[in-house]
């Protein structure tokens, strides 16, 4: 904590949880990828529905560091708050500047599971409107979306474990 006024905390200060932390999403999201593809085989159980259950209440504590992170890798931009900061083209490199530090596998690992997830979710919705969904259904739709966040979150506390300093737009 610094002094001065307003106080100021970094909430997440140890870069080293950090890349804890992405790690333990990478598994969560290998697990639930791997459960998609078995269900996509056709294997199913009661027991794959209950693992994609917790897999997918686990991202909510997952998030809080990541939303820490991603506050921490924007404080250079949000802090001067300049009326450009509301111009579209902004946030949009906004966007692109938060996980630039990550490696790029897993830049592209987030993009390709989340144009599978979007072409998916069209799929399902086709299949299950007019019927109810089977819990064959829920278990793939649960199990790419936690796929999904868990590789987003990774990206971000990578790009902010590789960080020693907030990036600034002309570095993008």
């Amino acid at each position: 904590m610094t002094i001065g006024w307003p106080p100021q905390w970094n909430p997440l200060p140890a870069r080293g949880f950090a890349r804890v932390l992405s790690k333990v999403a990478l598994v969560g999201c290998a697990l639930s990828v791997s459960v998609h593809l078995v269900t996509l085989l056709g294997f199913h159980s009661k027991a794959f529905f209950n693992f994609v259950m917790d897999l997918f209440l686990g991202i909510f504590p997952m998030s809080l560091p990541a939303l820490f992170a991603t506050q921490r890798l924007q404080s250079e931009l949000t802090a001067r708050k300049p009326f450009w900061m509301f111009d579209p083209r902004f946030s949009s490199k906004v966007r692109k500047m938060t996980p630039a530090n990550a490696p790029e596998w897993l830049r592209r690992l987030f993009s390709a599971l989340l144009y599978y997830f979007l072409v998916f979710f069209v799929v399902f919705t086709y299949r299950t409107f007019p019927n109810k969904a089977t819990e064959l259904d829920e278990v793939q739709m649960f199990s790419i979306g936690a796929g999904v966040f868990y590789s987003a979150i990774a990206a971000l506390l990578t790009s902010y474990a590789g960080t020693d300093h907030p990036l600034t737009l002309d570095e993008i």
